[in-house]
């Protein structure tokens, strides 16, 4: 199993992970490739959240994970 962190961003970042996550199922269907995905923010939304664009729990989940895929943020 691939651990995936997934930075879902701002502004259109949400709608191009969604489309990440389909196209990782896919892999999955047609290769039997299994991912775990965890669904990180980073950017605007997590700096008036947590008043830090990159919160520390994000990037220490990256640095646990097999990948990162970041939309735009």
């Amino acid at each position: 199993m691939y651990n995936i962190s997934l930075i879902t961003g701002d502004g259109i970042g949400p709608e191009l992970s969604e489309s990440a996550i389909a196209v990782l199922e896919t892999i999955h269907d047609k290769l039997g490739l299994k991912f775990s995905i965890k669904k990180l923010q980073a950017g605007d939304s997590a700096l008036k959240q947590t008043g830090k664009a990159l919160p520390e729990e994000t990037l220490e989940s990256v640095k646990q994970s097999h990948a990162c895929l970041k939309a735009p943020v």
